[in-house]
């Protein structure tokens, strides 16, 4: 898979190749706030799962699925590993990395970055749920297909 470089473009997907395959990567930049830190302006371990997702949000939001349209990821597993404190008003890249795609799963490599050094990273698998019945299916064939990169 791609290298932890932060990309400067504003919500712009890279694609790279794993094993022969074309995969999707997207880096969200963002600021770090008041809200995501505890007394002592350190991000708190709690925040991390919403700033990635926030990036995985946004990141399908781009893709042209929004919250909720036909369906939605929900976290199955998120296993993290914290590198290095995030601080406040740090600027930080949230990056979103395929590794796996299934017929209703998806497995990413997440990271933060800040000055192009890796702060925390996670393994996220997810499941595709229908929006009305929130279980599980098959996701929509037209986002496969991105998150392969074949479109």
């Amino acid at each position: 898979l791609a290298s932890f470089r932060t990309c400067s473009a504003y919500l712009l997907p890279r694609f790279v190749r794993s094993r022969g395959m074309n995969l999707s990567v997207f880096f969200l930049p963002t600021r770090i706030y008041w809200s995501h830190t505890d007394a002592a302006g350190i991000v708190y371990h709690g925040q991390y799962a919403a700033l990635f997702e926030m990036a995985r949000v946004e990141w399908m939001r781009q893709l042209g699925f929004g919250q909720a349209d036909q369906g939605f990821f929900a976290v199955v597993t998120l296993n993290m590993n914290f590198v290095t404190p995030i601080m406040l008003d740090d600027l930080v890249h949230i990056g979103c990395e395929v590794t796996k795609v299934g017929a209703s799963q998806l497995s990413l490599h997440q990271h933060i970055t800040k000055q192009d050094l890796v702060t925390t990273r996670a393994q996220v698998d997810l499941a595709w749920l229908d929006a009305e019945t929130r279980r599980p299916r098959r996701m929509p064939q037209s986002l496969r297909s991105q998150l392969l990169c074949e479109s």
